[in-house]
């Protein structure tokens, strides 16, 4: 599936989120719209390689959204967020495989999908490679999805060893998996489960 695909299918869920995108989109050029089919396409590769259809994908992006959007008005209303401690969170999402398989997928895909998640993976990008014959030890906390770990990786030519540690056990499974499908060959990362 293609970048395009994966927009008409949000769009044709949720009209919200079509406007929304529709206003995002119209922003970017020929080589945003390449760079994003070219992560769609790995990415979807990877879900299916999983057995996650790009329905579920789809879906849980939307979730994201929504939840994202119902702590926003909450916290408006309240001064608060629905989970006001670190060990509610851990309980609530960080341990729970199935809110964290879905925010991490969701999560994924918004990396082409919202404008600060693509400012964040640019500059990520050009950090990275302006540093990449420089770097012999890499960490990563907390490596969520693994897509900017991933990255690092290709890039940083000269590395020895690598760390990535999460609170999440899914996360760092997520993470390793993503890193074994594309680099199948890596031995130089160590994935903890911690609270740093």
């Amino acid at each position: 599936m293609n970048f395009q695909g994966v927009v008409d299918r949000i769009g044709a869920r949720s009209p919200f989120q079509r406007k929304k995108l529709a206003a995002y989109l119209a922003t970017n050029g020929e080589s945003f719209f390449q760079e994003a089919n070219d992560f769609t396409n790995r990415y979807s590769s990877y879900l299916l390689k999983r057995g996650i259809k790009i329905d579920y994908a789809i879906d849980a992006y939307l979730k994201m959204c929504s939840d994202m959007l119902r702590c926003q008005v909450d916290f408006l209303r309240t001064g608060k967020y629905p989970v006001t401690s670190a060990v509610q969170a851990k309980q609530a999402v960080y341990e729970s495989e199935t809110e964290m398989l879905s925010y991490m997928v969701g999560l994924g895909m918004s990396q082409f999908l919202w404008s600060t998640h693509y400012s964040m993976f640019s500059f990520f990008k050009t950090a990275i490679n302006r540093i990449s014959g420089d770097v012999s030890t890499y960490l990563e906390i907390g490596p969520g999805h693994g897509l900017f770990l991933e990255y690092a990786l290709s890039k940083l030519d000269n590395l020895k060893s690598a760390v990535a540690i999460d609170i999440s056990p899914t996360s760092l499974e997520l993470t390793s998996s993503i890193i074994k499908y594309f680099m199948p060959q890596n031995e130089k990362i160590q994935f903890v489960l911690g609270d740093v």
